[in-house]
């Protein structure tokens, strides 16, 4: 989904169980914590790929913007 979307920023955490919820009771969680923090170490690195196309595409361009405020 990143890479059909072009997904510049997406967010996202860990799954836990919270209890009393449908899916604490629906679905057991069977998945161990290393491989959760191994699966959204992959899903970061294809973000910031795809990031990195989507910035490179902007190289070279010129974008009008509009300035409220400076702070110093």
């Amino acid at each position: 989904m990143i890479r059909y979307a072009k997904f510049d920023m997406i967010f996202m955490g860990i799954y836990s169980p919270r209890p009393g919820t449908l899916g604490a009771k629906k679905y057991e969680d069977n998945v161990s914590r290393e491989e959760k923090k191994a699966r959204r170490q992959r899903m970061n690195n294809l973000l910031r790929e795809v990031s990195e196309e989507n910035n490179k595409t902007e190289l070279g361009t010129t974008r009008l913007m509009m300035v409220n405020k400076i702070e110093e």
